[in-house]
């Protein structure tokens, strides 16, 4: 718990092994089991971002596009097998990421959050 220069009480966090530990203003440690992603999912992200990488390298005219339209590269650089209620895969995964708190996996990704739903954007950096 730390004490601001307002003598307030603001909310500290510490990661444990397996559990995200918090002290709550009145100075109690409440954990949450902290969720891992799977070593596939990391790899599969790497793989997008390089996929991304190479294709605004290739692109120098192109500054930002939806996610979505990614879709027919990712597929055919077999990221994802088919493209389902355009961009449904991509946008789950980008979902979960952000769920988890592993967006900054994605350099290139952009989020902008709506008031019921997100757009996802890859950017150039």
């Amino acid at each position: 718990m730390l004490a601001s220069s307002t003598g307030k009480l603001e909310w500290s966090l510490c990661i444990f092994y397996r559990f995200i530990a918090k002290f709550d203003s009145a100075g109690f440690l409440t954990t949450k089991a902290k969720t891992f992603m799977d070593d596939k999912k990391i790899h599969l992200t790497g793989r997008i971002d390089q996929i991304v990488r190479d294709y605004f390298l290739a692109h120098p005219e192109v500054k930002s596009d939806l996610a979505k339209n990614f879709m027919p590269l990712f597929i055919e650089k077999g990221i994802f097998s088919k493209d389902v209620r355009a961009g449904k895969p991509i946008r789950d995964l980008l979902r979960e990421l952000d769920a988890e708190n592993q967006l900054e996996l994605l350099h290139h990704c952009a989020v902008v959050r709506n008031e019921i739903n997100r757009s996802w954007y890859f950017e150039r950096l």
